[in-house]
Formats: C-alpha cells, structure tokens, sequence
C-alpha cells in the first residue's frame, strides 16, 4: 500500500487517487479562478520543491476554494452544493472513497472580495503534465500558522525542511531559484491583515526555523545564507 501513496494517517499526492482528482478538478476549472489550500498545498509544494514525498504529511482531504466554481463541481462529481445560485459562498463536501478516507472540501465565492488577493498571488505548479494553481508560499505559511494547530505547524515544518533541500539543490547545480519564501512579504501581510497576531506568528517562525526573524528577512534573497539560517 505505501507504494500506492498510502499511509495510515491517510494519502500522499502521489497516490492514484489524489492525483486522478486533481487531473479531473484542474480539466473541469480550466477557465476558472480557483486554487488548492490546505494539506494537499503542503504537499504540493514540499515535493515540487524536494523531488519527492519525504516532506508530506499524509491527509484525507483536498481543500479548494474558488470564484464561481460550485456548478462546474456539482457537474463533476455528480453532488449539490449547499445553498443557491448567487449566494456569496457555497460548499461543497464530496466524499470520493471510504477505504482508504478521501474527500473534498470546496468552498465556492459568488465574486472576488477584496480582501481575496490570494487569488492573485497563486502559483501555478507543473506536475504531472499539469499546472494546478496553489496558494503562494508566503500565504500558505501565514494561513496554517494562523491555525495553529499541531498538523498545521508540522506542515510548515516540513515546508521550510524542503525549501532547505531545494536551495541546497540549487546551489550545487549553480542555478537560479525558482521559487523563494519571502519573509519581508510576511511580515508586511500579517502586520496590514492581522497586526494582533504578528508576534504570534514571527515567533512561531523562529521557533521551527531555529533562526531570527529579522535575520531570515535580510537572507530571503540570499540562498546560502538563508541554508546556514534554517536550522531544522
């Protein structure tokens, strides 16, 4: 079963059934706006980044939140979202296997609200022939250590373990980063969206990263230093 991509506490992306439901999701919401969040973002990101699965938390869901996406969903997956057409959000919940437990969570907006600039700041990742839009590293490690929980912490964990492994990478190869987590970008959102839990988070920050906030941010640009910085 592990090489399925199965684990006890749930799936990997690699596992035939995440990656047949994202295929289908990224198809149905071609021209739409729409991203994955969540565990499966984790996912996403600590093996675009490593090459593998090492850093992935196993999950039992798929969360993606969207504009106008619930009809295309419905048509999908053959299941009705809560509420009607023109409310400003709708959900969809749809359970797609019991053994292994695998489900997706969908929350659909009616518009984009100004306070959405996620949306904007989406990244397209390649995998599997396929560009699935994710929440943006600055916004997907702001989002789970608003959360808090344990699961959300290890995943950000896990995070910063890959970027350490993808800068490494980068550095031996002699190549440019693609991708790099802006810290500076960080702190701005949180002090602008949520200036009572700034401190919380920073330290959270510190705490898995072994390192200074302040000096993470003048290393955000700096790839071997930053590697000296992220002492996990």
């Amino acid at each position: 079963m592990k090489k399925m991509g199965i684990r006890r506490g749930g799936l990997l992306i690699t596992s035939t059934i995440v990656r047949d439901i994202l295929e289908r999701v990224t198809k149905a919401l071609q021209n739409k706006t729409w991203m994955v969040v969540g565990g499966v973002a984790s996912q996403l990101w600590a093996y675009v980044m490593s090459g593998n699965c090492v850093y992935c938390r196993p999950t039992d869901n798929l969360n993606i939140v969207g504009i106008d996406i619930a009809r295309d969903l419905e048509v999908l997956f053959k299941a009705l979202a809560e509420g009607f057409i023109g409310d400003q959000i709708r959900r969809l919940n749809v359970l797609i296997s019991h053994h292994p437990r695998f489900r997706v969570d969908i929350e659909s907006y009616a518009e984009k609200r100004t306070y959405m600039t996620e949306f904007d700041r989406r990244v397209f990742l390649d995998i599997w022939n396929i560009k699935v839009p994710v929440s943006a590293l600055e916004d997907h490690i702001i989002a789970k250590l608003l959360m808090g929980r344990d699961k959300d912490i290890f995943d950000i964990r896990n995070i910063f373990l890959a970027y350490k492994r993808y800068l490494r990478s980068n550095i031996l190869m002699n190549t440019e980063p693609k991708y790099l987590i802006h810290l500076s970008s960080i702190k701005k959102r949180l002090e602008e969206e949520y200036p009572e839990m700034t401190s919380d988070v920073i330290s959270m920050i510190e705490s898995i990263t072994g390192s200074d906030f302040k000096e993470l941010e003048k290393a955000e640009d700096k790839p071997r230093k930053m590697v000296e910085l992220l002492r996990l």
